[in-house]
């Protein structure tokens, strides 16, 4: 099995943006959500609200979780309001406890899966759903949450096996991972028509993102511009856009002021620069001053 150069790795662990070569350029790609990597909506659930009391809903959970001591939803729930709490120990525990009683138990494999993920333990989580998989439990759209683990300790030929395998995907809900490892995959060029399809699943800056992406491995930089400026329009809190637009005034319309002016307004987000694209300009900029 072939693992990812080093080279391709972003140097910054847990974090959802990645770096992926254009000859000897970077770009920065989003990953399933804006700030962090989102994990199957509908399956492990959206941002859970915290309740106003959460002693009292704790309590009445854990209540529940005695007097019902088959059914995986109590324990589930804890666990889903300590990760919402950032307790991600207690979280674990809750989520492991839900797991005993069933360990097919979606929901739980999704949340445990992406708490493994933020915190770097892909070996472990990779246990934890091939285990699963093994006995036919894993629901295939969690086969995208292991894909992305094996992505991220550089397995390539078994994270895109675990995409081709894919049937009934809901792509409103899985397209943006799906895209993301395509366009992180050994055939990244033809990403374009995956990244395609998930935007038109749903059309969310993170998708806009990594449609430009898409768009420039195909050689249409202008057609890239549009979709990383659109991405930011969506929202503009998302710091992969930046870089990128700065990636395209710097080596594709040689503008380095355009450049620097986007690069500034991406470290104000983000401290990460996968291509040492900072250093680049500030060297340009001396340059330029020299003569």
């Amino acid at each position: 099995m072939r693992r990812r150069s080093s080279a391709l790795r972003n140097p910054g662990s847990g974090n959802p943006y990645r770096a992926l070569i254009l000859g000897a350029v970077l770009l920065t790609v989003s990953g399933c959500g804006s700030g962090k990597l989102g994990w199957v909506p509908g399956i492990s659930g959206d941002e859970p609200v915290i309740p106003a009391d959460v002693d009292a809903e704790i309590a009445t959970l854990e209540t529940r979780a005695t007097t019902d001591g088959a059914e995986p939803y109590w324990p589930f729930r804890i666990g889903e309001i300590r990760h919402a709490q950032g307790r991600t120990a207690e979280a674990e525990t809750s989520l492991r406890q839900a797991l005993e009683r069933h360990p097919a138990h979606a929901p739980s494999l999704s949340l445990l899966s992406k708490l493994y993920y933020d915190a770097g333990r892909h070996d472990e989580a990779i246990d934890l759903l091939e285990g699963s998989r093994a006995q036919r439990r894993l629901p295939e759209v969690l086969d995208v949450a292991l894909a992305l683990h094996y992505d991220a300790v550089d397995e390539v030929d078994i994270a895109e096996e675990l995409v081709d395998s894919l049937g009934g995907l809901d792509w409103s809900e899985s397209g943006s991972a799906v895209a993301y490892l395509r366009l992180r995959g050994n055939d990244f060029t033809a990403s374009e028509e995956v990244a395609r399809r998930a935007l038109d699943a749903d059309d969310t800056a993170v998708n806009r993102n990594n449609y430009g992406i898409a768009k420039l491995y195909a050689g249409d930089p202008e057609g890239a511009r549009v979709h990383f400026e659109k991405a930011l329009e969506k929202d503009p809190t998302l710091p992969g856009p930046y870089y990128n637009l700065a990636i395209v005034e710097r080596f594709y319309h040689f503008d380095d002021d355009a450049a620097r002016d986007w690069f500034r307004r991406y470290r104000e987000l983000s401290d990460d620069d996968p291509d040492g694209l900072g250093e680049i300009l500030a060297t340009d900029m001396a340059e330029g001053g020299a003569e």
